[in-house]
């Protein structure tokens, strides 16, 4: 009887013990984080997720941007980590990386909700403007020296230079749009990168491109680009809008996925366009869970394969009901910061 309960209590702990190996198996990521810059008082950090069992030395990378208006957000947050573990088993390495929040810099913590709406108070309509398009190249700007940083500890990090995808999410995904349109016009800003960089593709959640000097323009083809967007989004422009003060025209205007679609088609640039009707601005976010298939053919076919394609995929929420769809600049604000 002794011996049959040692050999039970042996036989328990050897399945235990496998579970344990199995778990461990399914999860094997592992996370470093690096300091890639200090800028003033802000000290940046990037989390770099790999499989260190994997034996290939010259992975892809998935360069991730956080979304939060610019105001808020984090590289690790509780949405995004399990899309990174995922993305390394399809074989990327992932790097999320930190960037500093103009708009925080400029009205304070927006917990602090009284102290928020009055700081908000004291900009007039072009000097909020002038703010956003300040946040937006500081982000740039940041996306930039990451990867540079990146590109610079390639080895190190055991990926392929060539083969990095800018991704980002809401104002990630504005910051890695506008990074994309900055390096094809090789905007100053530009000169953060290494000679002659661009990205082997891009992907934007719920993203736009904001321009002071009229439509967007596009002097070389960019990246392939894959973007996702909701066309009830009332947080980013679904298509477009231009911007008026006090009824005058201005050359500003915020331009959506809609837009930037038309402008890549008549470039004979490759896109995916994945449009999903009556869908807000959870499109931000939702791809990380629902589409990584698509994000895997986008990489296969576009940039592994290289093929020049041009994708429009009309998606309807028949769980939502349809809704306001045309949005003014004065619904975004609301939209992002709330209050009249």
């Amino acid at each position: 009887m002794r011996i049959r309960s040692i050999l039970n209590k042996t036989f328990i702990l050897s399945v235990i013990f496998l579970l344990h190996t199995k778990i461990n198996a399914q999860d094997s990521t592992k996370l470093s984080t690096f300091i890639y810059s200090i800028k003033d008082k802000d000290t940046l950090r990037l989390d770099y997720y790999t499989d260190p069992l994997a034996d290939t030395a010259n992975r892809p990378c998935l360069l991730y941007v956080f979304g939060g208006g610019f105001i808020t957000g984090r590289r690790n947050d509780k949405l995004s980590v399990p899309f990174f573990k995922k993305m390394v088993k399809n074989g990327f390495n992932v790097v999320s990386i930190d960037y500093r929040l103009g708009f925080r810099k400029a009205f304070g913590d927006p917990h602090q909700k009284d102290a928020f709406k009055e700081n908000l108070k004291k900009y007039k309509p072009l000097q909020f403007l002038d703010i956003f398009y300040g946040s937006i190249n500081m982000a740039v700007e940041d996306l930039y020296d990451a990867t540079n940083y990146v590109v610079s500890h390639a080895n190190d990090l055991k990926i392929n230079p060539s083969r990095i995808i800018a991704m980002g999410s809401s104002a990630g995904a504005i910051t890695v749009l506008q990074g994309q349109n900055y390096i094809v016009n090789k905007n100053d800003l530009s000169k953060h990168l290494p000679a002659d960089f661009n990205y082997a593709g891009v992907i934007s959640m719920a993203g736009a491109i904001f321009s002071m000097k009229g439509d967007v323009k596009w002097n070389a083809h960019p990246a392939p680009i894959l973007m996702f967007h909701g066309d009830a989004d009332k947080q980013v422009p679904y298509d477009k809008v231009r911007i008026k003060v006090l009824l005058f025209p201005l050359k500003y205007g915020f331009y959506g996925s809609k837009h930037i679609t038309k402008q890549l088609k008549k470039l004979q640039s490759p896109y995916w366009f994945y449009s999903v009707e009556n869908a807000g601005h959870e499109m931000s976010y939702k791809p990380m869970e629902h589409n990584i298939a698509e994000i895997m053919t986008f990489y296969r076919s576009y940039i592994d394969q290289n093929k020049p394609l041009q994708m429009f995929s009309d998606k309807k929420d028949i769980s939502q009901p349809d809704v306001q769809k045309k949005f003014g600049f004065a619904d975004y604000l609301k939209g992002n910061f709330g209050g009249n």
